[in-house]
């Protein structure tokens, strides 16, 4: 799936000028970045968790005494990769977060849509101000998920409140290339006193990796839609 910025410049340029492409640029760029940042830790995450619990006699054993002498050099390097796939992890979740509210300004700019405030901007507010079309259903689309209720909490617990503890387990899956993995617990989360708390159950590492890409890839589905958009709205 890939998103033609080269056509939503030109769009934007043909449509509503120099200066309004000049507007939209930084945050065309910074979405594109952030995905590709995002990207990168994932991959980082998941290149640690494969060097440390692949399927071999060697590493399974290693692991399996690592879990349970992590007093020795077995369990500190265990205790220090799982460390990195949980830094990249966070990462990962934090810049496909912020990839939301930077699309809500290049939304914003490229349609140059006026009579809204433009500070603390997110998508929740570009999409009142959508008018009917396929770009406000994939945005609608988007803030349903709960796929992306599940990383908004995990995004703000983790910044603003504590971390979210993960928990390396046994995998007995023989379908699975991994004899142990890293899950994430349950944890809850309230945003004020007015608004109910949602819990959450445990996840595991590669299931919320899947969600991030589902994510990532419903923010690209956005972007082709705010070309068409401008294609059918000169």
């Amino acid at each position: 799936m890939t998103w033609d910025l080269k056509e939503l410049r030109d769009l934007i340029k043909e449509i509503h000028g120099e200066n309004q492409l000049n507007l939209a640029n930084a945050h065309i760029n910074s979405v594109v970045s952030r995905i590709q940042i995002s990207r990168y830790h994932l991959l980082e995450a998941k290149e640690t968790i494969e060097q440390l619990f692949h399927k071999s006699e060697d590493k399974v054993l290693d692991a399996s005494i690592a879990c349970f002498t992590p007093n020795t050099e077995q369990g500190w390097e265990l205790n220090k990769a799982q460390l990195k796939a949980e830094a990249n992890l966070i990462g990962c979740a934090q810049s496909t977060h912020s990839v939301a509210d930077i699309m809500a300004y290049a939304i914003l700019y490229s349609l140059k849509i006026s009579g809204i405030d433009d500070l603390n901007l997110s998508l929740k507010d570009i999409q009142k101000h959508l008018v009917k079309s396929n770009l406000k259903d994939e945005v609608i689309k988007l803030l349903g998920l709960n796929e992306f209720s599940y990383l908004k909490d995990f995004v703000n617990t983790t910044k603003h409140r504590s971390l979210v503890t993960s928990t390396h387990y046994f995998n007995n899956s023989e379908n699975n290339h991994l004899d142990h993995a890293l899950k994430l617990n349950s944890f809850s989360y309230q945003r004020n006193k007015h608004t109910k708390p949602r819990s959450h159950p445990e996840k595991g590492y590669y299931q919320f990796f899947e969600e991030l890409q589902l994510i990532n890839e419903q923010y690209v589905r956005i972007g082709q839609f705010v070309n068409h958009y401008l294609s059918c709205n000169p």
